[in-house]
């Protein structure tokens, strides 16, 4: 069952708060490598450990690490790229923003944008579902998305390598026959599709939208697309405003022709 997924845990469950347009900043390194396995590759590895295991007569205990290290690798940069390009295609329902998320290694700049990007707004937005009568949940959902990042901050800031030769050796030397059922062609696997098996997954098992209602979400996602426009653009304005009634536009611009005089 391609993209079955049952809890929010791994790089799905980063790519639907992106997508929902609630993970607006990520404290990680943007160039390490991250290791994800599917469950299922999980347990054929476990199945076939423990067929080795019985058919050998020795007592050396190997050790097989079921990751992707050697295989297929991506760093979180990519992942985030790949994940906010499939959400143009394939949106969420009701993101809250157009989806956009900032990955950022140094923590001074990821708790200042914390703070803009995530507390803020859903302090304001919070504020409006009350005066409609809605349970506000923006500022405790912000909070859950910070503490989740404080404490996968370790893994998400520290490359990691996980020497899975055996495991490779293993998967190599299946018959052909055992191969369809317990094997896994990683180095042929389109990471594109796999992810964009996950969204849909979580768009059905988990947050129970149905693949009907996709042109509405495209047709919404496109309104917030373009708020997010007129917003950004109001905002430089107001910035460009201030900069020219306390003078400083000019004083650049004198700065900027001493130079080129």
């Amino acid at each position: 069952m391609p993209g079955w997924i049952d809890n929010f845990n791994g790089p799905v469950g980063m790519l639907i708060g992106g997508g929902k347009g609630i993970l607006r900043v990520l404290w990680s390194d943007p160039n390490i490598n991250s290791d994800y396995v599917p469950v299922d590759v999980t347990i054929k590895a476990m199945i076939l450990i423990a067929w080795k295991r019985g058919i050998r007569k020795d007592k050396i205990t190997d050790v097989c690490h079921c990751s992707s290290s050697l295989m297929k690798c991506m760093d979180v940069k990519t992942i985030v790229e790949i994940g906010l390009d499939i959400v143009k295609e394939i949106p969420l329902n009701n993101v809250v923003w157009k989806p956009r998320t900032t990955i950022t290694k140094n923590y001074f700049v990821y708790y200042s944008l914390v703070l803009i990007l995530h507390i803020i707004p859903a302090m304001f937005l919070d504020e409006i579902m009350k005066l409609f009568g809605v349970q506000p949940m923006l500022v405790r959902l912000q909070r859950k998305v910070y503490v989740s990042n404080r404490a996968l901050s370790y893994f998400l800031l520290n490359q990691w390598t996980f020497r899975n030769q055996n495991m490779i050796t293993m998967l190599d030397n299946l018959s052909a026959e055992n191969q369809k059922d317990f094997g896994y062609p990683y180095k042929d696997v389109d990471v594109v599709q796999y992810f964009k098996d996950g969204i849909i997954g979580a768009k059905l098992y988990l947050l129970n939208e149905s693949m009907d209602e996709l042109e509405a979400s495209k047709r919404h996602y496109n309104r917030m697309k373009r708020l997010d426009t007129i917003v950004r653009v109001i905002f430089a304005a107001i910035v460009l405003w201030i900069l020219y009634r306390r003078n400083v536009l000019s004083y650049i611009m004198d700065i900027f022709l001493s130079f080129a005089y």
